[in-house]
Parts: C-alpha cells; sequence; structure tokens
C-alpha cells in the first residue's frame, strides 16, 4: 500500500515513538527497528490502559502497539479508542492476531500499517519506513483481499454483536435483556446472521468463529 496516511510528514529524526507491547521481545524489535529508521522511543507501555493514558502526550508522534495486551480493552476495541485519543497519532500494529480479517479491520479504522510479528523482521522496517513517509503499508505476507469478500462482513453490526455474545455462551434471553430489544427481534437477526455464514447450530458457530479467527474480532461486538 502507498496512499498517503496523513498530512505533513516529520523528518525521520523527529518521529518520536509511543511502544505498546508486553513482551520484551517484541519491545526490543520495535525499539531496534524504531532507531534503525532514524527516529527514537519516547515511551514504552505494556498495557491497553497504560497506552490510552500515554497517547495524550504529544511528544510522540508514531505508536507501535500489539492488539492483544493486559487492560480494560483489547484487540480493535482498544484501536477505535486509540484513535479517538489522537485521531492524527499513525499507528502501526503489530501482532501475532495475523489474520487477514482482523488486519482488514484494523485498516479501516484507521491503522496506517498492519505487521505480523511472525514475518522477517526487515518487515517491520519497511512498515515504519513507509509510515514516516506518509503512506500506509500492509504486510505482504497477509491476504486481505479474500478477507474483504468473506461472510463475515455481510453481517450487520446488531447480527455481529448476536453472533459475538452466543458464540462467548450468552442466552438470546440475556442479550435482549442486554441490549433493549424483544427477544423475536434478536432471535430473527441470529437466525439471519447463522443463514448468511451458511450455519445451522451454536454449535457450528463456535466452531467456525475459532476456524476462521474471527475469536478477536468478536471481543470487540
Amino acid at each position: 500500500m502507498g496512499k498517503p496516511a496523513h498530512g505533513d510528514v516529520p523528518r525521520p529524526s523527529a518521529w518520536r515513538a509511543l511502544v505498546a507491547d508486553d513482551h520484551p521481545s517484541a519491545i526490543m524489535m520495535v525499539t531496534r527497528t524504531i532507531e534503525l529508521a532514524g527516529g527514537a522511543i519516547e515511551q514504552v507501555v505494556p498495557d491497553g490502559d497504560a497506552l490510552l493514558d500515554a497517547a495524550g502526550n504529544e511528544r510522540s508522534n508514531l505508536a507501535v502497539m500489539d492488539l492483544f495486551m493486559p487492560g480494560r480493552d483489547r484487540c480493535l476495541s482498544l484501536l477505535r479508542k486509540l484513535r479517538a485519543v489522537r485521531p492524527a497519532l499513525p499507528v502501526i500494529v503489530y501482532s501475532s492476531l495475523d489474520h487477514g480479517l482482523v488486519a482488514s479491520a484494523a485498516m479501516q479504522l484507521g491503522a496506517s500499517a498492519f505487521v505480523s510479528k511472525v514475518s522477517a523482521p526487515g518487515v517491520l522496517l519497511q512498515a515504519v519506513e513507509r509510515v514516516m513517509q506518509g503512506e500506509c503499508y500492509l504486510d505482504p505476507s497477509l491476504d486481505t483481499s479474500q478477507a474483504n469478500a468473506h461472510p463475515w462482513n455481510g453481517l450487520t453490526e446488531s447480527e455481529r454483536r448476536i453472533v459475538g455474545a452466543v458464540s462467548r455462551g450468552l442466552s438470546l434471553k440475556s442479550v435482549a435483556a442486554e441490549s433493549g430489544r424483544s427477544y423475536s427481534t434478536v432471535a430473527a437477526q441470529k437466525c439471519s446472521a447463522l443463514r448468511k455464514l451458511r450455519l445451522r447450530t451454536d454449535a457450528d458457530l463456535v466452531s467456525y468463529i475459532h476456524d476462521h479467527g474471527l475469536a478477536f474480532l468478536i471481543q470487540d461486538v
């Protein structure tokens, strides 16, 4: 991907990164990569709550974050909140959650780059350099073309929420009570979701979510 990600681009030496990860090896990799690209580390935080607090620090002008860390918010919910706190802050997602659907959703939420932790170190370096040039970057090992055509994307927001709740073991009665909708509405939306995903039972749904790497997406619904 080479489209511009943000407005005015600082000089490489002016880039100061906020790094959010709870794995020392990943922090070392990101630190070396940022420095190799000519930037510097402003702050390292170990969880999502600290990331959102630190994002208010205007001294950082780049964030490199994992999606699955301790904290109240994880995965796409954490990214969404970070974007709300600092809408103009370029964000590189560096994660082991390297499913195409997750990468596609992260980019749609405004991430400037998505890199898998299992990729070679040079991939992260290329992502950092591209973002420092004001561009977007997607790890070439991730196939988002198939992800964009995935049946999951055909579900409405309400259907996704119900699928997520059911997969976590909640009953339709509980979903209806929590959402303020009638039981019949919730049941109809569940049936619609199963039909779109070409599934028949709740057990089929749980297996489908696991097999297609959707478990981390439904944490946000």
